[in-house]
């Protein structure tokens, strides 16, 4: 198993088996590999990723569920979903929110399904109403601090459809100033002002081809 979880823009890959991704990671200058699982290892990493010199690393055990509860003991794990959103045209839709380009995601409510989710929150920062939500392109984890306490978001992506006569409202309250429709050869422009793991969700989604 693998759980790659960004820590900023550097991801940490826990793994219980080196598999051919994992291998290009470790060919890459600078990364972190760990094979082994104590406390003190643990917080070794912790460290490393705060140096702004950290890029990646790699933290190895057969024992996955122990080395993620091990790893993961002071996160609390926030769940929400999002929506990879394409309409006739096969242009993608990305919102502008805090100073980078985004897709919409948002929080699980108790009790929700995740597609459900994932679902209202495009409906809720995009202004859409008919929103059709189709498969589930991948899981993204993204670690983050908010009140003084260590955060581990867990959000599933789905694939949807929406109509691109749709009137867009951005919902502000949620900070977004602006929501585009856009073709997929000028992605690129936004992914350079985005974040990593919306990078793997396009990729997932077949829309980037993963060098």
């Amino acid at each position: 198993m693998t759980r790659k979880i960004y820590f900023e823009d550097s991801p940490v890959f826990l793994c219980s088996k080196i598999t051919p991704e994992i291998e290009d990671v470790l060919q890459t200058d600078g990364v972190l590999f760990v094979d082994e699982i104590s406390a003190s290892a643990v917080n070794d990493i912790v460290k490393q990723i705060d140096k702004p010199t950290f890029k990646a690393a790699v933290v190895f055990s057969i024992e996955f569920e122990k080395l993620k509860a091990l790893f993961l003991k002071d996160f609390k794990t926030i769940r929400a979903g999002g929506g990879l959103v394409k309409n006739e045209k096969d242009e993608v839709l990305f919102i502008f929110r805090r100073g980078f380009w985004d897709l919409p995601k948002g929080k699980k409510d108790k009790g929700e399904k995740y597609k459900a989710c994932a679902k209202r929150e495009v409906e809720e920062e995009t202004g859409l109403h008919d929103v059709k939500t189709g498969k589930k392109i991948c899981t993204t984890y993204h670690t983050y601090i908010e009140n003084g306490r260590n955060i581990l978001k867990k959000t599933r992506w789905y694939s949807m459809k929406a109509g691109s006569s749709q009137p867009l409202t951005p919902q502000q309250d949620e900070g977004i100033q602006q929501i585009e429709w856009v073709n997929e050869a000028l992605i690129p422009e936004k992914l350079a002002k985005s974040f990593p793991l919306i990078t793997d969700v396009l990729t997932k989604a077949n829309i980037l081809i993963e060098e």
